[in-house]
């Protein structure tokens, strides 16, 4: 599993969360897209953001959470999330 995936896991209920605040989305019904091995990922233009796709079953939605990385690598901080 790579980085993105591993912080991505880490943090799950986070993102779930992020979601489901700016989205009214229930967290039971979200789903991250790690399967997929371009689920999460380190951007190319800013290598301290985390970008994760979720997918809402109840309405079949797709969003991405955005995260900036710290420095230590294992952590995330500055959740947002907008609908793909």
């Amino acid at each position: 599993m790579d980085t993105a995936h591993k912080l991505a896991s880490k943090y799950e209920s986070e993102i779930k969360e992020i979601v489901s605040q700016t989205f009214l989305e229930d967290p039971k019904t979200l789903r991250l897209m790690l399967s997929n091995p371009n689920g999460a990922y380190i951007s190319k233009e800013d290598p301290n953001k985390l970008g994760v796709f979720v997918y809402g079953n109840r309405d079949n939605n797709l969003y991405i959470v955005l995260a900036t990385i710290g420095t230590d690598g294992d952590t995330l901080t500055d959740f947002s999330a907008l609908k793909a």
